[in-house]
């Protein structure tokens, strides 16, 4: 008896459920797409209940015809008539079903745009004006009439024409001749300008802080500018939080205060960081921060690389110049220490270098860099002393994430050392890699290249880490970290001269953090650019963790004297 009362009451229960779900449906013939989703949206009738009865059905019928005349006219048609209408009565609810013949459609027979105030001479407001969705002769919608308006407004508002107003504006319908003229008369007023510039802050001098300034006090008002300020003072890495306040109810004469409230990021920072790769063995990075070193943006950073292949020292001196946002210089010096299967060597440096970056993507480096290394390779080994100036360009472009599905990366590098200029070896050489990513299917295909070239007649001299090598994760995977390369009568590995690598990779989504990889690289260190290239292909997973990508390899080298399958890990961004 008490399983039967359960039972009954579930049944209850789900009956309910399926009669709340349940909705009157309406079938519309005659028009589609957006016209025939408005007339549903803006049916009375469909208010009533699934359970309302035929008599009070039947009576709402007759709000169907105005309710359908009137979700037509802002699309143009206004002697639409509902030609039938049908109550339809089974399954949950009842349904209706409507034929309308929409009837001609209103042109624009006159479009008058009339813009007075200063915004005549505006640019911004002429090309507008040639682009707004109304023409004379086109079919009427009342969305293009209003979306005229919310431009017009719109773009007053991001210039800085803040007492802009309509004088007229109306849409004149006459449906018997079928015809619509719309008007729009806009009076923009004067254009603000920017007016007292106000930082509030007080961990840097106010000149410095200034630099980051698109513009002026007294030049024209624009959003688009104070976005761009606003953008600036964030990716400064200087602040905590920025907000940039245009003050419009306190303009005077038409120059508008602008407040920059910013709130400095602590002083002192510190991170540690802990990573794998087969190349590097596991590896510790410990970093130390100095944000604020004085009141002009100086900045400071010391690392400490650990790992069973190398380890380095690293100290830098950042100096912004008369445009932080893109413009530095950096002081630096260092010392590394390398003990790999192929070679061992220790290096000193000092180096200063001078960046300059753009908005899209481009940076440029110059440097001059003295270096002592104290290196074994095979049977090379001498103590170097180099001074080296060299040119970095290079570009990074994606459609951003940590997936990017299209996206490159490029940067080519120039660099050399004279006898007559401090140095051990007159050397030049060139260095051009680059990555392209770009869609397949529901995957993505990922290549890379990576070429060099050295010049000069004394490589015996050339320090270990200017030598050319190849094999590891990042280079040609299926042969250990540095492997390839040219040997000398030991069979050990000494570098080469030419660098040649190339990789192309395919990756499916299995799910959103993971995903399955095949590829294939080729490459190798050369003495001679028509020296063989080694292969290799194989297959991975990835888990694209919060950290970035974490690759897991397995691949097979095509190589007759030692055809082995090599695991390989690593965790970085793919650009």
């Amino acid at each position: 008896m008490v399983r039967l009362r359960i039972g009954s009451f579930l049944l209850l229960i789900a009956v309910a459920l399926v009669a709340a779900a349940a909705e009157p449906r309406v079938d519309v013939e005659g028009i589609d797409g957006e016209r025939a989703e408005n007339v549903r949206l803006l049916l009375r009738m469909l208010r009533e209940p699934c359970k309302a009865s035929r008599a009070r059905l039947e009576s709402q019928l007759k709000t169907v015809d105005s309710d359908v005349s009137r979700a037509l006219r802002p699309f143009g048609f206004y002697s639409a008539k509902v030609v039938e209408k049908k109550l339809l009565f089974g399954g949950d609810c009842w349904g209706l079903r409507l034929r309308v013949a929409p009837g001609p459609r209103v042109q624009l027979e006159k479009v008058d745009l009339r813009l007075d105030g200063t915004a005549k001479d505006d640019e911004a407001f002429a090309k507008l004006l040639r682009t707004l969705p109304l023409k004379r002769g086109q079919a009427l919608r009342h969305a293009d009439y209003e979306s005229a308006k919310t431009a017009l407004s719109g773009l007053a508002a991001e210039r800085g024409y803040h007492d802009a107003h309509f004088t007229v504006s109306r849409l004149l319908v006459n449906p018997g001749s079928q015809t619509a003229e719309a008007v729009l008369h806009f009076d923009s007023g004067p254009r603000y300008r920017f007016g007292k510039i106000s930082f509030n802050q007080d961990a840097f001098e106010p000149t410095f802080i200034g630099r980051f300034l698109p513009f002026d006090s007294g030049t024209p008002y624009d959003a688009a500018r104070v976005g761009e300020l606003q953008r600036a003072l964030s990716d400064s890495q200087l602040f905590d939080s920025v907000e940039v306040r245009p003050h419009f109810d306190q303009a005077v004469d038409a120059l508008v205060p602008v407040d920059v409230n910013l709130q400095p990021r602590k002083r002192h920072a510190y991170r540690i960081g802990i990573g794998a790769s087969t190349d590097q063995g596991p590896r510790v990075r410990l970093e130390y921060q100095n944000r604020r070193i004085n009141r002009w943006g100086h900045t400071g950073s010391a690392s400490l690389l650990l790992s069973t292949v190398d380890s380095e020292l690293s100290l830098r001196y950042g100096i912004p110049l008369e445009d932080p946002r893109h413009e530095q210089v950096n002081l630096q010096a260092g010392v590394k220490y390398e003990n790999s299967d192929t070679a061992r060597y220790t290096s000193y440096n000092l180096a200063a270098n001078y960046t300059r970056s753009w908005d899209d993507g481009w940076r440029f480096v110059s440097y001059l860099e003295l270096s002592r290394e104290d290196f074994e390779v095979g049977e090379d080994q001498g103590i170097t002393t180099l001074l080296t100036p060299g040119v970095i360009i290079g570009r990074v472009r994606s459609d951003g994430g940590l997936r990017p599905r299209r996206g490159y990366q490029f940067q080519f590098e120039l660099k050399g050392a004279s006898k007559a200029l401090l140095s051990d070896l007159d050397f030049v050489q060139a260095r051009l890699s680059g990555k392209y990513i770009m869609p397949l299917g529901n995957g993505r295909l990922l290549s890379r290249a990576d070429f060099g070239y050295t010049v000069g007649d004394e490589l015996s001299l050339l320090p270990v880490s200017q030598r050319f090598f190849a094999g590891g994760d990042r280079s040609v995977r299926g042969y250990d970290y540095q492997a390839l390369g040219p040997e000398d009568d030991n069979g050990d590995v000494v570098g080469g001269r030419y660098l040649i690598v190339g990789s192309l990779e395919y990756e499916h989504p299995i799910t959103e953090q993971w995903s399955v990889a095949a590829f294939v690289d080729v490459g190798n260190a050369l003495d001679r650019i028509q020296d063989p290239l080694e292969t290799s292909a194989g297959l991975g997973v990835r888990w694209f963790s919060p950290l970035g990508p974490i690759r897991l390899d397995l691949a097979h080298a095509f190589n007759d004297d030692e055809p082995v399958v090599r695991l390989h890990f690593s965790l970085g961004p793919d650009l």
